[in-house]
């Protein structure tokens, strides 16, 4: 009798498991389904930097574009992609099945990244938003943006943009100018430097300092040198003159010549006192604060030697020695 017992229990146990099999294998064909195969409208669906998935499954869902949230992470977990998901703009649509969907944001984003480093003149910015434009299958008209930022040399601000695919040179544009403009508002300015004249003088810092902790002395002595009718004699305002060289194949010259240090240029601060008339590169946000809050110091002059260590010096007599020391074969 307890035999027959336990073979009924064990019939009714293969019946649930077979049952529950069953139902596992529809409910998993049925959240696989489109929700609409009959459709062909889309629309945007944007995935935030460094949302979850819990959270894209979750709007997902909530756009009626998937059926089940849990599906969605099983989905993306059996397909190995959690990590592969990108930020960014998609065109999806009620006609794609669950994995055709998980697939889609793998690759295929409306919008492109581009990462632009401090201290680029306008023209490398466009070459760098041109590369991944490129990269994306992206249409980018470099001279155009060329031609609309003459005027924002220093105001295309560094950082890491995500630029739609269909956006027009004029949008991209005002994506640094707006991005600028709000960096800015963040700054406190303890000096009587207008925002030009700190722009100007924060694109010498960026391509002069080398470390942070140098920025704001470097900052102090070409203030105190504008102040005291000092040249400020900066290297990269030569090379930011002398533009693109061909041989080299960059954009800043690295061995200036002595013919190099007489180019006619406003932009040489070796013959003009004063400021260069407009930035020389697009600062980052430490180069700005640091002439907005200059570090007061008895040094008038500065130099970096080979391994990028900056050398400070009071006199002319002790910069000559660092020179001796520290440039010189």
């Amino acid at each position: 009798m307890a035999k027959k017992k336990k073979n009924v229990s064990l019939f009714l146990l293969f019946i649930a498991c077979l049952l529950l099999i069953i139902g596992g294998g529809w409910w998993w064909r049925w959240v696989n389904l489109p929700l609409d195969k009959n459709t062909t409208q889309t629309e945007i669906f944007v995935v935030k930097k460094g949302e979850s998935i819990e959270s894209i499954g979750q709007r997902l869902n909530q756009a009626y574009l998937i059926r089940n949230v849990a599906a969605f992470r099983i989905s993306v977990l059996l397909k190995g992609v959690s990590q592969n998901i990108q930020a960014g703009s998609f065109s999806l649509g009620k006609k794609l099945s669950l994995s055709q969907l998980v697939e889609q944001l793998t690759h295929g984003t409306l919008d492109f990244w581009v990462t632009v480093p401090e201290g680029l003149r306008l023209e490398e910015v466009a070459a760098r938003v041109a590369q991944q434009a490129q990269a994306s299958k992206s249409v980018f008209d470099e001279a155009e943006f060329i031609r609309l930022s003459q005027h924002l040399e220093g105001q295309l601000f560094p950082d890491t943009y995500l630029i739609s695919q269909g956006a027009s040179v004029e949008q991209i544009v005002d994506m640094f100018r707006v991005n600028f403009a709000q960096k800015m508002s963040q700054i406190n300015n303890s000096t009587d430097l207008t925002q030009k004249q700190l722009v100007i003088l924060a694109s010498l810092i960026e391509r002069e300092a080398k470390h942070d902790t140098d920025r704001p002395i470097i900052a102090g002595i070409l203030i105190k040198r504008l102040e005291n009718d000092w040249p400020l004699q900066i290297d990269a305002t030569i090379q930011y003159a002398l533009g693109w060289q061909p041989g080299e194949q960059v954009w800043w010259k690295k061995n200036l010549t002595k013919t190099d240090i007489k180019i006619d240029s406003v932009f040489n601060t070796y013959q003009h006192l004063g400021m260069p008339p407009a930035p020389i590169c697009n600062p980052g946000l430490k180069s700005l604060e640091a002439v907005a809050n200059p570090r007061q110091t008895d040094f008038w002059f500065y130099l970096s030697d080979s391994k990028g260590i900056t050398h400070f010096a009071k006199t002319i007599e002790e910069h000559n020695q660092n020179i001796e020391r520290y440039l010189t074969k």
